[in-house]
C-alpha cells in the first residue's frame, strides 16, 4: 500500500474546516474533491479531472479570510453547477440559508440584461451538503427539488439540495466496500481516521500517480505544526459553542419553568419548548454523552427523561 511509508502519530478529521480547505478547496490540488464527486455520482475520475472548473478561489489558508464565496465550494462539471458545503453543527434556520446559498450560486450566472437565451440556457445547479452531526430527520442521503404540492409535478429540474449526512456511517458494519453505493463511500472517505482508511476507499477510482499524490498531501498537512495549532483551535471554538448551546438550552428551559410558575404551567411547558426544540435537546444529549457526562446530570441539563437518554446511546 502506498501509504506504508507514511506514518502519522495523530490524523486530522477530514470534517474540520481545516483539513476540509487543505484538502478540497483548493484546486491546486484538486484530486481528492476529484475523487469525492466521482464516487458520489458515479461518473469517471478522468473525466471529472479533465473538466472541473473551480470557481471559488484557490487561496492558501493563511489568506482565507479573503474569501468572497458563502458556499464552502463552488465548481462547474459537465455544465452543472455543484457547490459543497461542509456543516458541522445543526441550528434552527441552517436549511433556510443552505437555500439562500443555492439560489445565489444560481443566479449569479445572470447579469442585468440577460435575455431569454441567457435563462434557456443557464446551468443547473446542484448543493452537496456535507452533514457532520446528528441529522433531525434521520435520513442517511435526502435529495431536495422544486414540486407542486398539489400534483407533485416537478417545478424544474434546475435545481436540487443534497444532504449527506455522515452520523449514519458510525451505524454501519462495513465488510466489503465494494457492495456500497457511492454516496455511503463518500460517507466513509470523510470519515477516515488514518491515511489507510483514504487510501482503502480512493484505491479503485483515481490512478496510483493522483492517489500517492492525495496520500502524501495529507501527510504533509498532518506534519504541519502551524496547521495543528488551527485545527486545535477550531475544535476549541467548536467545544466552546457546544457548551454555549447547553447552557443557552438549561437557562431557556429555567426561564420556561419560571414563566410557568407566574403564568401557568402551560405557558412555562410552550416557553421551555421554545427555546429548546426536541431534536437540539437530542442532539445536546448525544454530544455529553460522547463525553462520558453522568446520565443524571444530562436528564437535568436537557429535561430528557432517563430512558429517552437510554434510547439515544442505544
Amino acid at each position: 500500500m502506498i501509504s506504508e511509508k507514511y506514518k502519522l502519530d495523530k490524523f486530522m478529521k477530514l470534517t474540520s474546516d481545516t483539513a476540509f480547505h487543505e484538502l478540497f478547496a483548493r484546486a491546486e490540488y484538486k484530486e481528492l474533491l476529484c475523487c469525492l464527486l466521482a464516487l458520489y455520482f458515479n461518473e469517471p475520475y478522468k473525466k471529472i479531472y479533465d473538466n472541473i472548473e473551480y470557481i471559488t478561489p484557490d487561496l492558501p489558508i493563511d489568506q482565507f479570510n479573503k474569501y468572497k464565496y458563502e458556499v464552502d465550494i463552488l465548481v462547474c462539471y459537465n455544465s452543472t453547477l455543484i457547490g459543497i458545503e461542509l456543516n458541522g453543527q445543526y441550528w434552527t434556520g441552517l436549511y433556510n440559508r443552505n437555500l439562500g446559498y443555492l439560489t445565489d450560486g444560481y443566479s449569479n450566472q445572470f447579469k442585468k440584461g440577460s435575455t431569454r437565451v441567457d435563462f434557456r440556457n443557464a446551468k443547473p445547479h446542484i448543493q452537496l451538503n456535507i452533514n457532520n452531526y446528528n441529522f433531525p430527520e434521520g435520513e442517511e442521503l435526502g435529495i431536495f427539488r422544486f414540486f407542486n404540492i398539489f400534483n407533485f409535478k416537478q417545478l424544474t429540474d434546475q435545481l436540487e439540495i443534497h444532504h449527506l449526512n455522515l452520523d449514519k456511517v458510525i451505524e454501519r458494519c462495513y465488510t466489503d466496500i465494494s457492495k456500497l453505493k457511492g454516496y455511503q463511500k463518500v460517507e466513509l472517505l470523510m470519515s477516515s481516521k488514518s491515511l489507510e482508511d483514504v487510501e482503502m476507499i480512493c484505491k479503485d477510482v483515481m490512478p496510483d500517480e493522483d492517489l500517492k499524490k492525495i496520500i502524501e498531501r495529507i501527510y504533509e498537512l498532518n506534519a504541519n505544526p502551524n496547521l495543528w495549532l488551527l485545527y486545535d483551535k477550531e475544535d476549541l471554538e467548536r467545544q466552546k459553542r457546544e457548551s454555549i448551546e447547553i447552557d443557552s438550552l438549561k437557562n431557556g428551559m429555567i426561564l420556561g419553568k419560571e414563566k410557568g410558575k407566574k403564568e401557568g404551567l402551560k405557558e412555562g411547558k410552550e416557553e421551555g419548548l421554545k427555546e429548546g426544540r426536541q431534536e437540539e435537546k437530542i442532539e445536546i444529549a448525544r454530544k455529553m454523552l460522547e463525553k462520558n457526562i453522568d446520565v443524571n446530570f444530562i436528564s437535568d441539563v436537557t429535561g430528557l427523561t432517563i430512558d429517552e437518554i437510554d434510547d439515544i446511546k442505544n
